[in-house]
């Protein structure tokens, strides 16, 4: 099981566990296969065999995902989209899936988040700074401060660098619609 919201580090270190594998070999695969620095493995149910390798895994973990996504693109836009409008797209939706897992509020975060970007206002969404090693962490006034980087849009105008994580596809829909 692939979880919403889920870093790939997080992905990794749960497949290596789970299926006896190498963590470095895991990270070499996802690193070589991904297009983002996160959003290239959707959450969902995957059947993976037991005695397969380290890239066999990360493989098919990504290719199943693009094709999720290829199927979604083919259905929803008229012509294809560019490699920064994918990632947009997906950043929009990691930072709705990192905000709330419920279908029915997703179209509304969404709805916020694209409104604040029209009015050219900073997005200040605590779900921005849940990126990488502060997944799981919570967000404090200090943390607010203190952190310099573009996934900070209490500081930041516009959307962070790369997707946070993991999306599904009801957060992709919600980032589109």
């Amino acid at each position: 099981v692939v979880y919403a919201g889920e870093t790939h580090n997080e992905l990794i270190n749960r497949v290596a566990n789970d299926l006896k594998l190498d963590r470095k070999k895991l990270y070499e695969a996802y690193k070589s296969l991904s297009r983002f620095k996160e959003g290239d493995i959707f959450s969902g149910h995957y059947r993976v065999a037991r005695k397969a390798d380290e890239k066999s895994v990360m493989i098919y973990l990504v290719n199943t995902s693009k094709k999720i996504f290829d199927l979604f693109i083919e259905n929803t836009f008229r012509n294809k989209p560019n490699h920064f409008e994918l990632k947009v797209l997906l950043t929009v939706a990691s930072i709705i899936q990192k905000e709330s897992n419920s279908a029915e509020e997703m179209p509304i975060i969404s709805s916020v988040i694209y409104n604040r970007l029209d009015k050219d206002m900073k997005l200040q969404m605590d779900s921005t700074l849940n990126y990488g090693p502060y997944s799981h962490s919570i967000v404090t006034p200090e943390r607010i401060k203190t952190d310099t980087s573009y996934y900070n849009t209490y500081k930041h105008k516009g959307l962070p660098p790369y997707p946070l994580g993991t999306v599904s596809i009801e957060a992709l829909r919600s980032a589109m619609f």
